[in-house]
């Protein structure tokens, strides 16, 4: 299954004259499993809203204590294709992991059918 990430970005100006971005993202990754190497399917799912702030304007202390968005100081025209891949590395898990699988090179029920080479040495014990 190839990646498939739909964006979409709508902006808008409130009445007292700031400028807002507000991303969502929605969509699908292959990564690797960190425990067996395979391919595993993982879901990205964002919202994100932006206040868009000119470089070298001042913030005001408000802004630090909201957390229902982030200021994105801009110097320039902004760069909309780093903005989602941003947020698309920023919603994906630490560790990619299948809900069940094994390490490469561990077969369950060989491991299981063999005995412990403790409990032979514990038998060989026994018998002197």
């Amino acid at each position: 299954m190839p990646a498939r990430i739909d964006w979409s970005i709508v902006g808008q100006v409130d009445d007292e004259g700031a400028c807002w971005l507000e991303l969502a993202l929605a969509g699908s990754l292959m990564l690797q499993c960190q425990r067996c190497l395979d391919d595993v399917a993982v879901g990205v799912r964002s919202r994100s809203r932006f206040r868009l702030v000119p470089a070298g304007e001042d913030w005001g202390d408000q802004d630090l204590d909201d957390d229902s968005y982030e200021a994105l100081e801009l110097e320039g025209p902004l760069d909309v294709r780093t903005l989602i891949e941003d947020e698309v590395l920023l919603s994906l898990p630490a560790i990619a992991l299948h809900d069940q699988c094994s390490p490469p090179g561990i077969d369950v029920d060989v491991d299981t059918a063999r005995p412990s080479p403790f409990a032979e040495l514990g038998r060989l014990k026994q018998g002197q």
